[in-house]
């Protein structure tokens, strides 16, 4: 794995856990403004899971990985 896909791996757990942080949060306490940031952080965290730019993608790795 290189660098660059760790990196995008830690970033994505990260922001997969303040997304369903949020999200649980807002549901909660019945805020939208909460939910809404959840939404936004998941939306970031698939972004970073499917980034291929600077190489191999987060998704990418784990399918090639999973193939063999």
């Amino acid at each position: 794995m290189k660098k660059v896909t760790l990196s995008n791996a830690i970033q994505c757990a990260v922001a997969t856990l303040f997304a369903i942080a949020a999200i649980v949060t807002g549901i909660a306490t019945k805020t939208g403004h909460n939910v809404v940031f959840g939404l936004m952080a998941a939306i970031f965290a698939w972004v970073i899971f499917t980034d291929d730019y600077y190489g191999e993608s987060v998704k990418q790795y784990i399918l090639r990985k999973r193939g063999k």
